[in-house]
């Protein structure tokens, strides 16, 4: 029955053979599944020279189990450098050894002294008696699995509660063997002559296997958590229950000028001077950013304070972390480009305000030179100039939407609002301008206005024969759209990407990439899907989240 089981586990492991520490557990389970195997060979067989040969077999994974759960334990811990050929070749050097004194002990008793035949109830049972040379074999074996344990115990203080629990589990996997098989070997065991160490390895094994898929054994361990702690930039400070720190990073050191040894025991807030009450006795992750002066600094500095529980979510925890991490660069490169920002819009404001006083008075004067008196030459003359600065005075005009676009957060926007406010700017004529979008909600840019304004004046503009422009929406699979169409000339396949290109077009070129641009804050793609010579249809599709309909969200 162990060995099945046994059996089981290690071909469950070997899913993680591409690992070091992984290997190292499927040697283990297989060592042990020999081992219980071979054993329950040895207890079913009467005749010695069979018995002992289910011995020899059995050795061969008493001697490879320490071996195992060394090297796993030297890799769990970060030390699986380590672990190379010429450490497993030293490793397994007493090992063999015992094997060759256990396989020739017929010509020299050194292992086993003598071997006895004791009749039970079940049968025969085969006792052996040690020789002098088994004690190196003990020594060997048990020191490796102390040496092991011990290596575990020294991790598990400042570890998290998770990596606390892989350590116990792992201790108690080795260790409840280890204590079976003393008893076994200074026969104080609870059935005479029986070993029970094969039987108790089902145990380790589910405890293995446990904490591999549970606990996320080889997905992390304590390595990347010491890895992590010592190597980071930020100040790390771990504390117990009363606020008292028990471990620094070398950051922290740093930062305070001295050795982690001093720091140790002391308060948080004797050692951060102006840390916030409020980091005291947290159940709960706060952060925040405040102003410290530390030790080695002269002035204060801008750091971004966090405090979290070892065991968060629960009404008694066993320790808080506290992170100092510098944003004083951060925060004078936020302001240095802020007043960047401040100074170029403030260029921008004027150079456009002085441009379009220019060319408001250059149209003027253009549109009342065309009513003077003239030869037909020079009214074309005033047409085409006049053309050319009213495309300049929407360059400009640009800019500032431009400019604009993305300063704002985007905002859930009524979309039929958005629609009627667009259109207070457009003089549509005879052309029908129908709304089929009240109550859709959209998260968008503010500047979705212009986007509406836009579509609907370059039908007005280029449609050419249309009689109605309408807004429209519809929902399916994978969203809500919104339409914009008409019923005009419609646009040629060759040039339905092209026309979002800036620059493109009988005008500035600067509308519909102006919308383009406006509508991929917040996600949304805008495409032109109409028919040529019967219209045209721009399709805006709205993310996942990003429309409500009528207080009913999607």
């Amino acid at each position: 029955m162990a060995t099945a089981v046994l059996a089981v586990l290690t071909v469950i492991a070997w899913q993680y053979r591409h690992l070091k520490e992984g290997r190292a557990v499927i040697l283990y389970l297989g060592a042990a599944t020999l081992w219980a195997g071979a054993y329950a060979g040895e207890v079913a067989s009467p005749e010695f020279a069979l018995n002992y040969l289910f011995v020899v077999l059995a050795y061969i994974g008493v001697v490879t189990v320490p071996v195992a759960w060394f090297m796993f334990v030297l890799v769990y811990t970060g030390k699986g450098k380590r672990v190379n050929t010429s450490t497993v070749i030293a490793l397994f050097v007493v090992p063999l050894l015992t094997l060759t004194l256990v396989v020739t002990n017929q010509y020299h008793h050194l292992f086993y002294s003598s071997a006895t035949a004791v009749v039970t109830t079940s049968g025969i049972t085969w006792v052996y008696s040690y020789g002098p040379l088994f004690l190196i074999h003990a020594l060997y074996s048990y020191g490796l699995i102390v040496a092991g344990i011990a290596l575990l115990a020294s991790r598990y203080p400042g570890s998290p509660a998770l990596f606390r629990l892989q350590i116990v589990l792992l201790i108690i996997a080795v260790g409840v063997p280890f204590l079976a098989n003393l008893l076994r070997v200074f026969k104080a065991g609870p059935v005479t002559g029986f070993d029970t160490t094969p039987v108790i390895f089902i145990l380790t094994g589910v405890i293995l296997i446990t904490a591999i898929t549970r606990l996320r054994l080889f997905s992390l361990s304590p390595v990347a958590y010491s890895y992590l702690f010592n190597h980071m930039t930020d100040g790390v400070f771990v504390t117990n229950e009363q606020d008292l720190v028990v471990n620094i990073n070398p950051a922290a050191a740093g930062m305070l000028g001295i050795q982690t040894k001093d720091a140790i025991g002391r308060s948080v807030q004797d050692l951060i001077p102006g840390l916030s009450h409020e980091f005291l006795g947290c159940k709960a992750e706060i952060r925040t950013e405040c102003e410290i002066a530390l030790p080695r600094k002269e002035s204060g500095e801008l750091y971004e304070v966090s405090c979290m529980p070892l065991s968060p979510g629960r009404e008694i925890t066993s320790g808080r972390l506290v992170i100092l991490h510098n944003i004083n660069a951060r925060h004078r490169a936020q302001t240095a480009l802020l007043m960047a920002n401040q100074k170029l819009n403030l260029l921008n404001d004027v150079t456009r305000h002085d441009m379009l006083n220019t060319l408001t008075a250059l149209l003027m004067n253009l549109e009342y030179a065309r009513t003077l008196e003239g030869d037909k030459k020079i009214s074309g003359i005033l047409t085409d100039a006049e053309k050319s600065a009213r495309i300049l005075q929407e360059q400009v005009e640009f800019t500032r939407d431009y400019q604009d676009m993305g300063v704002r957060e985007p905002a859930w926007q009524d979309l039929g609002e958005a629609l009627r406010r667009a259109l207070a700017g457009i003089s549509p004529g005879s052309v029908r301008i129908e709304s089929g979008v009240n109550g859709v909600f959209i998260y968008a840019d503010p500047l979705l206005e212009k986007v509406l304004h836009n579509l609907v004046e370059n039908a007005l503009k280029y449609g050419e024969r249309l009689t109605f422009v309408r807004v429209r929406y519809s929902t399916g699979p994978e969203g809500l759209t919104w339409y914009v169409e008409d019923d005009g000339v419609g646009i040629s396949p060759d040039l339905k990407e092209t026309i979002f290109r800036r620059g493109f077009g009988r005008g500035s070129g600067l509308g519909l990439f102006l919308a383009r641009e406006i509508l991929s804050i917040t996600g949304m793609q805008i495409r032109e899907t109409g028919t040529f010579g019967k219209g045209a249809r721009f399709e805006i599709a709205v993310p996942e989240g990003s429309f409500r309909i009528a207080g009913i969200s999607e």
